[in-house]
């Protein structure tokens, strides 16, 4: 018997190269007890570790293969031969612009906005302008802007377009994008097919495990980063937030119900619904769109929901709020709130037996 010996396990590894125990335990039971309790305790911590290790490796896998943000990866290849002209415009528009070359209301412009434009990283901005371009196969310049709207630090809207002028006109320097005005859109253009299907390419799933959150810049994605803070550049900030509740909400998990998949299929309202903003109803058109936008979620969510069951069918939603207090779901084609059908679907986890109801329910 070992009576309050202590036992040094220096060096018992849990994961082989990650973590080591250095610790004194007080033992009271047989050595054949100790090595058995000890086996098992290893045996668990591997496998806690390794599971964490898979999930980890699975959701950076869900992300790059179905986050919109990440359909860049696709053309990666093609990276340097890309930018190369855009990069050879840019370093000569830096090299001979000149500020006595404007005049008047232009060169004050140019004074407030050159600055940011320096500023900017030039290749992150357009690789992110091309990638955009060739993958979708077109874009409009309002969409272009959208894209940096919050991210340049100036004021006024016309300012913001002045410093993303350089860059766009970069991106033309490449000889598959092309300026084109169609309608009363202004678009950027690719004239050569570079990319593969890119359908899957959607909006991105609920996590696999729960990462808490430290601050408004990481919501718990590895590739997907978006504040937790909704709305301008003034929200987007590095100061202290309250987290509690968001990483509350993050802990939960949930599960699907495989019944309700099998057996009943979402079916499309055609009632126009209210405009609230509009204080109005739908018109045919905006009917259509919206049918339009419900059959590709129908088409797109089977191999989602299926790609989480097979995993083990337990996720985790990421969310974040606004300055109103109101929390949102970071999960288009599993995101609950105001779908009914959904609401049916999804249901935590974790569950317990309802008990006292039957006086509610109506007898056959």
């Amino acid at each position: 018997m070992y009576q309050k010996k202590y036992i040094s396990l220096l060096g018992a590894s849990l994961v082989p190269g990650c973590l080591f125990i250095n610790k004194q335990i007080d033992m009271s039971f047989t050595s054949k007890q100790m090595y058995s309790t000890f086996g098992a305790f290893h045996t668990f911590v591997n496998f806690f570790f390794i599971r964490i290790v898979m999930y980890n490796k699975q959701q950076l896998q869900n992300e790059l293969l179905f986050a919109k943000e990440n359909k860049a990866q696709i053309i990666l290849k093609y990276k340097d031969s890309l930018m190369k002209p855009c990069l050879a415009f840019i370093k000569k528009y830096k090299e001979e612009f000149n500020l006595e070359n404007f005049i008047g209301k232009r060169k004050i412009q140019q004074t407030l906005v050159h600055p940011v434009v320096l500023a900017m990283d030039e290749e992150k901005v357009i690789w992110t302008i091309l990638s955009s371009v060739i993958v979708d196969k077109r874009m409009t310049l309002q969409a272009v802007m959208g894209m940096f709207f919050e991210r340049i630090e100036l004021d006024m809207p016309y300012h913001k377009g002045l410093a993303l002028e350089p860059f766009i006109q970069a991106v033309l320097a490449n000889k598959y994008i092309i300026f084109k005005q169609m309608d009363k859109y202004l678009y950027l253009i690719c004239t050569r097919n570079l990319t593969t299907k890119t359908d899957n390419y959607a909006h991105i799933l609920p996590a696999l495990n729960y990462e808490p959150v430290n601050n408004n810049r990481g919501a718990g994605y590895q590739t997907v980063p978006f504040h937790i803070i909704t709305g301008g550049r003034l929200k987007q900030h590095d100061e202290e937030v309250c987290l509690d509740h968001i990483n509350r909400l993050n802990a939960t998990s949930y599960s699907i119900d495989r019944r309700i998949w099998w057996y009943i299929k979402p079916i499309f309202d055609k009632a126009p619904k209210k405009l609230k903003k509009k204080n109005r109803k739908e018109n045919r058109i905006e009917v259509r769109k919206r049918k339009e936008q419900f059959e590709l979620r129908v088409e797109q969510t089977p191999a989602r929901l299926n790609l989480l069951i097979d995993i083990g069918n337990k996720f985790h939603y990421k969310n974040y709020y606004c300055t109103r207090g109101r929390t949102y779901i970071k999960a288009y084609h599993f995101d609950f709130v105001g779908d009914k059908y959904m609401r049916s679907l999804i249901s935590t986890s974790t569950r317990e037996l309802a008990t006292g109801v039957e006086k509610y329910v109506p007898k056959v």
